[in-house]
């Protein structure tokens, strides 16, 4: 149990410190994508399916990572993450093939 000022600084602080984080995650992405440009890899006008794919990414990362937590409403989320994220490449295949 924390003061309450200790907690009113980490309720104004937690926002600010994810708001940067994304702002980090940005940061990486336009850098990628500038280098992924530079070696002819990427020619998409935007830049939005990289962003995509990045968040994608992360976001099953930790699901991965939660599949293996010991609590059970933890470990049944990234399981249903990971499942989704399944479906979604068999419905891609699938459109791909048809």
């Amino acid at each position: 149990v924390r003061p309450w000022p200790a907690r009113a600084l980490c309720l104004l602080l937690t926002p600010l410190v994810c708001g940067l984080a994304c702002l980090l995650v940005y940061c990486v992405n336009w850098l990628l994508d500038k280098l992924l440009r530079r070696l002819g890899l990427y020619s998409r006008r935007t830049n939005k399916p990289l962003q995509s794919f990045v968040s994608i990414a992360l976001v099953t990362l930790l699901a991965a990572l939660l599949v293996r937590d010991e609590s059970g409403w933890l470990r049944s989320l990234g399981i249903f993450w990971l499942g989704l994220v399944g479906l979604n490449l068999g419905a891609e295949l699938l459109e791909r093939i048809a």
